[in-house]
Order: C-alpha cells, then sequence, then structure tokens
C-alpha cells in the first residue's frame, strides 16, 4: 500500500490489509496483516501476508490507514482480481472382464485391440487437472455399439472422482457378454469451480468372431416321419436300396447360438470329389440342421455327404469331414431245373 499525504511531512504509523472471497470488498472479510509504513513520503507499507493457493473464484483486497497526528485517515478502493479457471484432460483405460474381478491387476485392453467373443468390458477414466487442487464431481461413462462413438449411446453409469490428483473414476457398468463387432467406450468430465471440464477420445474396441466346428451324422431311412433315427457309422455300409439322409451339427466355440443355413452335397464317391449334387439348405435350430434331402434308393457302390455352414456374425464357418458310406451288393441266388 502507498500512502500520499497532502503535506511534506512523511506518513507514519500501520496501514491494515482485509483480504475478499468476492470482487466487491463487501461483507466481512479476513485481516490479512498489518504493516508499518516505512518513513518515507509517499509511506509504503510492503510486504504483506502470502495468500494461500487460490480456487478459481473472484478476490479483492483493500488497504486501511487510520492517520496520524499530521494527516486523516484514508482507505483504498476495493482491489478485485479473478483467479481463472484451469483446464483438465480426460482419459479412459479399457479393462477386460467384469469389474468385480478387476483385483490388484486388472486386464488392460488397448485402444483399437480386440477381445474374444463373449468378453466382458468396463471403463475407467482419469481426470488431469492443471493445478493443484483434486478435481471433484462425476464422470459419465457412455457405451456404444459401434466403434467411432456416433449416434445415440448408451449412458453406462456416472461415478464419483476419488479426490485425488489426478482424480480416478472407476469402475463404469460391466457390458454384458459381447457378440463380434466393434464397440467403443467415452467418458465426460463436465468440469468444477476451479476446472473446466473434458470428454475423451473415442476408446474404441473389437469382439473377434469365434470359430465353429461342422459335424455330420448319417441317417439311414427317409427322414420323413423319422423317430428313432438309424445312425450308419462313417465309412459303413448299408443294404442295396436303402434310403438315405444326413444331420448336420454346427458346434460353435462361444455362447452365441449359430444362425444361418447348414447346405449340404450327395456324392457318387466316397472322397467327396467332383460335382456334387445340392442336397439341401436346413435351417439350424438349436445348433442343428436336420435333415437334408433323401436320396433315393440306391444302386450299390460308394457315397458321401458333406455339410458346409458359411457362418455368422459371431462366428466364422466350417465345412465338415466328407462323411463315407457304401451300399453294398445284393447276394445273388441261382437255383437250376432239370428238365427231360
Amino acid at each position: 500500500a502507498t500512502v500520499t499525504p497532502s503535506g511534506s511531512f512523511a506518513p507514519t504509523g500501520n496501514v491494515e490489509f482485509t483480504f475478499y472471497t468476492n470482487g466487491s470488498c463487501t461483507g466481512d472479510g479476513a485481516a490479512f496483516c498489518t504493516v508499518a509504513l516505512d518513513g518515507s513520503n509517499p509511506g509504503i507499507a510492503l510486504p504483506c501476508n502470502v495468500t494461500v493457493w487460490l480456487g478459481a473464484c473472484t478476490y479483492a483486497f483493500q488497504a486501511s490507514w487510520t492517520g496520524d497526528t499530521n494527516y486523516t485517515g484514508d482507505t483504498s478502493e476495493c482491489e478485485y482480481f479473478t483467479v481463472s479457471q484451469g483446464t483438465s484432460t480426460v482419459t479412459t483405460t479399457l479393462h477386460s472382464g467384469a469389474s468385480a474381478d478387476d483385483g490388484e491387476t486388472p486386464t488392460v485392453v488397448a485402444v483399437g485391440g480386440s477381445v474374444d467373443l463373449g468378453t466382458v468390458m468396463h471403463d475407467l477414466a482419469t481426470v488431469t487437472p492443471s493445478g493443484s487442487f483434486a478435481p471433484t464431481g462425476n464422470v459419465e461413462f457412455t457405451f456404444y455399439t459401434n466403434g467411432s462413438c456416433t449416434g445415440d449411446g448408451a449412458a453406462f453409469c456416472t461415478v464419483a472422482l476419488d479426490g485425488s490428483n489426478p482424480g480416478i473414476a472407476h469402475p463404469s457398468n460391466d457390458t454384458g457378454s459381447l457378440a463380434a463387432g466393434n464397440y467403443a467406450f467415452q467418458a465426460s468430465w463436465a468440469g468444477d469451480d476451479n476446472y473446466t471440464g473434458d470428454t475423451s477420445e473415442c476408446e474404441y474396441f473389437t469382439v473377434s468372431q469365434g470359430t465353429s466346428t461342422v459335424t455330420t451324422t448319417l441317417h439311414q431311412g427317409t427322414s420323413t416321419g423319422e423317430t428313432t433315427p438309424i445312425v450308419v457309422a462313417v465309412g459303413g455300409s448299408v443294404d442295396l436300396g436303402t434310403v438315405m439322409h444326413d444331420l448336420a451339427t454346427v458346434t460353435p466355440s462361444g455362447s452365441f447360438a449359430p444362425t444361418g443355413d447348414v447346405d449340404f452335397t450327395f456324392y457318387e464317391n466316397n472322397a467327396c470329389t467332383g460335382d456334387g449334387t445340392a442336397y439341401g439348405s436346413v435351417a439350424l435350430v438349436a445348433g442343428v440342421a436336420h435333415p437334408s434331402n433323401s436320396t433315393v434308393a440306391l444302386a450299390a457302390g460308394a457315397y458321401s455327404f458333406k455339410a458346409s455352414w458359411a457362418g455368422d456374425d459371431n462366428y466364422t464357418g466350417n465345412t465338415s469331414e466328407c462323411e463315407p458310406f457304401t451300399v453294398d451288393k445284393a447276394q445273388l441266388t441261382l437255383t437250376t431245373a432239370v428238365h427231360n
């Protein structure tokens, strides 16, 4: 503070400083220090106390001198200033598995990485502020069924920051077991009194397709009216004139049921070579496609079936092993008659 008197005598005594947490010097300010004038003219009162680290807000100082034997006192104008908000950066970390199973060593998935079909995922957000005050409030997580964080995502919970600096919000909600496809998380913090908010980068990842295995089971007889199937072993033989059909089972690597149709092919050899005959495209029901078309009554010879599934959104396709069987020749009985 500087005390400038109207005369040539140096002002004496002390200046009292008051600090306000507003910009108008109203209400009860805090007595900040009393400092003796330095004996010069104009008189200087310096230094005063130092404030603590100030949060974002408007503040003010005011100085008052009561006067001395030569001069009447005076109070300074309100000396206001603003501490601006700092900034923040929100980053996220993908975790594989249910949040309850994280423990001390969570399984971290890199942004743009891939996980197995049926994986459960959740997210963690870190708010890094530009200043020393810990960020406060909540982080909002959003989950998207695409890899670009576009469209209407699903609100995936609001999690309070933990009071540290940087601040941690963990965990978000867990996803369900995820089907194959592209997904993403994004976290947003609205800010608080000290910092402006921020939204994380889009944190995308891929759930890979699983695999499948197609196996087949040969059935003897027509499929119409079949109650208890007669199963023929691969490489087995049946009697001349037998009618045959096939059943296919698609066994996937994950918990999602396979969908779509199985294509059956019938070959007039035991190696599934050459151009076979399309023998029906049959929809899967609980992983089973049955029945294929039925053959006609078969002549003696070697035959085979094969089944192929193209896959679906969750699984890559597969083709069964060749399923050969043989139709036996009939036994001829020769009889003779003697004529006179």
